[in-house]
């Protein structure tokens, strides 16, 4: 999934040869920003202006679940499933989607450098937190068995990074992104603590490496490469 840049074209070259390496089919989706703005995509379009909840089938996250549909057919391909990449403003549409559509066929999920993030929290609004959405799409306990992984860049500091987001609401979860993941990452181990549910989501860090989206492909492509069965 692309950045805020959308830049697919981008993000295709960049992953063709870790594709190649896994065997896989590569589909990069590059959401035009008139139909799908910042919020629109990368917080799922599940929110009208009005504050009400939207048909799924015109979620940005759905899309995703119409594209691996698209592409089996086109390849004629009978995989069951698939891995979901994000890193950025694409990290953030990965992170909301494995929390609010439990149904995605993704094998496994990795969410890199996300700027800021939705915390299984009913007391924080969304995208901060869950409040104010339906009780029927909030998260359930097998969210917290599926094959998901927080990538952060532990260099991936500098505060002042004209991209990031900072407000109160943001700014509560941490200054940067690398404290707001590590802070993600926690709340979300509490969260299955307190529903005394097993959690097979990962924590991986990346030593030296900031908001480079190549070397945290390339620590992705490493990861996607694993074979590690659900617990």
């Amino acid at each position: 999934m692309t950045g805020a840049q959308r830049d697919g074209k981008a993000c295709r070259d960049l992953w063709s040869q870790h594709s190649r390496n896994l065997g896989a089919i590569l589909l990069v989706p590059e959401f035009s920003t008139g139909q799908y703005p910042a919020a629109a995509y990368q917080q799922g379009n599940i929110i009208n202006s009005q504050g009400l909840l939207t048909a799924q089938s015109t979620w940005s996250f759905a899309v995703v679940e119409a594209l691996f549909d698209y592409a089996k057919a086109l390849y004629s391909n009978q995989v069951a499933t698939y891995s979901i990449y994000g890193h950025s403003g694409g990290g953030q549409f990965v992170q909301r989607m494995v929390l609010l559509m439990p149904e995605a066929r993704y094998q496994r999920a990795i969410i890199a450098n996300a700027g800021f993030y939705t915390f299984p929290d009913p007391n924080s609004p969304y995208p901060y937190g869950l409040g104010g959405l339906p009780q029927s799409i909030l998260p359930k306990a097998d969210c917290w068995h599926r094959d998901v992984v927080v990538l952060l860049g532990e260099a991936d500091t500098n505060e002042n990074d004209r991209e990031l987001r900072h407000n109160p609401l943001a700014d509560a979860q941490g200054l940067n992104r690398y404290e707001r993941g590590l802070n993600f990452f926690h709340a979300v181990e509490t969260k299955a603590q307190q529903w005394q549910t097993a959690l097979n989501w990962r924590l991986v860090t990346v030593p030296a490496v900031g908001h480079s989206i190549g070397p945290m492909a390339a620590a992705a492509g490493r990861i996607l490469q694993e074979n590690r069965p659900a617990q």
